[in-house]
């Protein structure tokens, strides 16, 4: 899964960066898990801040859905 995400990371930088303003050194990204019929990779964005500061409801982090085979993003999923 690893290869994916180097693949998915240009593009979730981006979006990362229009969408929610952080900065690349401000956060993580980690693949959870693949749906291969569907083809879509769900990442982690894991704001530090959440990991200094543990808080309930996931605090600043999101999940993105990425469509392995388009190369976009497809949802923007909050931590609950």
């Amino acid at each position: 899964m690893d290869q994916e995400v180097e693949r998915a990371r240009p593009v979730v930088q981006a979006a990362v960066t229009e969408k929610l303003g952080w900065r690349p050194d401000e956060y993580t990204l980690r693949g959870r898990r693949i749906d291969q019929e569907k083809q879509v990779m769900v990442i982690d964005v894991a704001h530090h801040d959440d990991y200094r500061n543990a808080v309930p409801g996931g605090g600043k982090s999101w999940q993105v859905e990425y469509d392995l085979r388009k190369g976009t993003i497809l949802r923007w999923l909050k931590f609950q």
